[in-house]
C-alpha cells in the first residue's frame, strides 16, 4: 500500500471493528484472515479492497440479504450464545455506501464466511519522514540491574539488543526456577518475566519471588487474553505483549526505573524529570478537570449505547486530556479500557467503564 491514503479514518475503523468483531464472535475454531490489496486507478489514486475471511458458523444462502437489514439476524441463530441487535452489518453497509464503496459476502452454512469491502478512488501521497534522534537519547536511565527470564534464547537476545547502551546490568534465566534463584541472590531492580517457561512458569516464579522481594516484575506474553491479563495483574506490576517494539519496552521500563526524558528536535532540546512536569500549574490542572467534567456528560451517552466507535472516541478523548497531567489518576483505567476494546470484551469493557464516575470523584 502507499505510505498514506486519504480516507475517512473514523468510518473505516468502525467498519473494520464490526466486521472483524463478527468474525471473532462467530468463529470458535480455525482461522480469521484479513487480506488488504489495491489496484492503481491512475497516478496517486487507488481502489482499495479488504477481505475478512473466517472458518466460523457461516450463513445460509437464503439469509445473506437478510443480515444487512437493520434489527435482523440469521434465522435460528442462538441469541443467548451470540446476542446482538442485528445492527452492525446494516450500519457497515450504510457507512460504506457513504464512501461510494460496496460490501459483499460469500458464505456457506458451517463453512465460514468472507466479507469483501471495496472502496474506489482513494487519493494517496508518499509520506516524507524526518530523521528522529536515537532512542537512547530519549531515556537516560540510572544504573539498573535487570533480570531477563525467558526460555527462548532468541527472545533474550532481542531484549538485550533493545536495552543495549542504556547503562543496564543484566542477568539471564532460562526457566522459572533459575529466575527465582538469581532474584534471591543477585537482587535485581527489575525483572522481565516471560509467562510460559519450563519448571516454574512466570506466574509461579513471581509468586515465589514475592515471598522475599517486592522487585517490580513486568510480565511478557505472546497470547494475552483478557482473563490471563487479569491473573497477571494480581501479582505482577505490569505486562507487555509480544511482539513489541524497542520504544514500547523502554516506555514500560521507564514506569519503574528512575530516568530523565529528553525531548530533542531540530530547533531545540528540552529535558524534564519523568515524574515531575514543572510546566503544569495548578490553574492548568483545574482547567483539565473542567474539561474532564464536560467529558463526564459523554460518559452517560457512551454507557447507554456501548457503541464500539463511541467507546473508542471517548477513551481517546480522556487519554488526550490526562496524558502527562493526570496519568496517576487515569493511567490504569485507560490501559484497561484500550485492552478490553481491542479484545472486544464487552462485558469487562462495560464493567471498567462503570468505574469512570468514581475516578472522577477523586479529582
Amino acid at each position: 500500500l502507499p505510505s498514506l491514503c486519504l480516507i475517512d479514518e473514523k468510518r473505516i475503523r468502525q467498519i473494520l471493528f464490526n466486521l472483524i468483531g463478527n468474525a471473532y464472535h462467530f468463529t470458535h475454531q480455525g482461522f480469521i484472515k484479513i487480506c488488504i490489496t489495491h489496484t492503481e486507478e491512475k497516478k496517486n489514486t487507488i481502489n482499495l479492497q479488504i477481505k475478512i475471511a473466517d472458518s466460523g458458523i457461516g450463513i445460509a444462502s437464503d439469509q445473506k440479504e437478510l443480515i444487512f437489514k437493520a434489527f435482523q439476524q440469521q434465522t435460528n441463530q442462538n441469541f443467548e450464545l451470540y446476542g446482538g441487535l442485528g445492527l452492525g452489518l446494516s450500519i457497515c453497509q450504510k457507512l460504506i455506501h457513504l464512501m461510494n464503496g460496496s460490501l459483499d459476502v460469500e458464505s456457506e452454512l458451517n463453512m465460514g464466511s468472507c466479507f469483501t469491502l471495496k472502496i474506489p478512488n482513494i487519493s494517496t501521497i508518499e509520506a516524507q519522514y524526518e530523521e528522529t534522534p536515537p532512542i537512547g537519547q530519549a531515556y537516560p536511565f540510572s544504573c539498573t540491574k535487570i533480570l531477563i527470564a525467558d526460555d527462548t534464547a532468541t527472545n533474550r537476545q532481542l531484549i538485550l539488543s533493545f536495552l543495549a547502551n542504556h547503562g543496564f546490568e543484566f542477568r539471564e534465566a532460562i526457566n522459572g526456577s533459575q529466575c527465582v534463584e538469581i532474584a534471591q541472590n543477585w537482587k535485581p531492580d527489575l525483572i522481565l518475566m516471560d509467562i510460559k517457561m519450563p519448571q516454574l512458569n512466570g506466574m509461579q516464579a513471581t509468586n515465589k519471588i514475592r515471598e522475599f522481594s517486592k522487585v517490580p516484575v513486568i510480565a511478557i506474553s505472546s497470547s494475552s487474553t483478557a482473563e490471563e491479563i487479569d491473573k497477571v495483574r494480581l501479582i505482577c506490576n505490569s505486562y507487555i505483549n509480544k511482539p513489541f517494539k524497542q520504544n514500547q519496552l523502554l516506555e514500560k521500563i521507564s514506569e519503574f526505573i528512575p530516568h530523565i526524558i529528553t525531548h530533542q528536535t531540530k530547533e531545540h532540546t528540552s529535558t524534564r524529570l519523568a515524574d515531575l512536569d514543572n510546566c503544569i500549574t495548578e490553574e492548568k490542572i483545574n482547567d483539565y478537570i473542567l474539561k474532564l467534567k464536560d467529558a463526564h456528560i459523554d460518559y452517560h451517552c457512551v454507557s447507554n449505547s456501548l457503541s464500539i466507535h463511541e467507546l473508542h472516541e471517548f477513551i481517546e478523548r480522556i487519554d488526550s486530556l490526562t496524558q502527562g497531567r493526570l496519568e496517576l489518576v487515569f493511567g490504569e483505567w485507560i490501559k484497561d479500557m484500550k485492552f478490553y476494546l481491542n479484545e472486544f470484551d464487552m462485558k469487562k469493557l462495560s464493567n471498567r467503564l462503570d468505574d469512570f464516575p468514581s475516578i472522577m470523584e477523586k479529582l
